[in-house]
Order: structure tokens, then sequence, then C-alpha cells
């Protein structure tokens, strides 16, 4: 009965764009650092995104 009403509450959700509810199955994360590479695919730095 619980996850029914969760699920439900989870397609309540998803069903409205201003939800910004993460897709099914996804979720959404911070990326706290980047690795940047050359056009040539070599290392160049790592980027702090904090």
């Amino acid at each position: 009965m619980i996850l029914k009403a969760l699920y439900d509450y989870y397609e309540r959700k998803a069903s409205d764009p201003k939800s910004h509810i993460a897709p099914e199955g996804w979720e959404w994360k911070e990326i706290p650092y980047v690795i940047v590479i050359n056009n040539e695919g070599k290392f160049e730095a790592i980027e702090d995104t904090r």
C-alpha cells in the first residue's frame, strides 16, 4: 500500500514539467570535478565546479 502511494506520487510529480524530478531510473547529481581534455584527447586540467 505504501509503495503504491509512493509510485502514484512519483507519477504525479513526473507529469508536472515544473517539478524537475529525474526520469525513472535516474537521479540528478552535482558533478564536483570536470576533467578537461584538448581536441587531441590529451589531459589539460581538472576543474573544481563547486
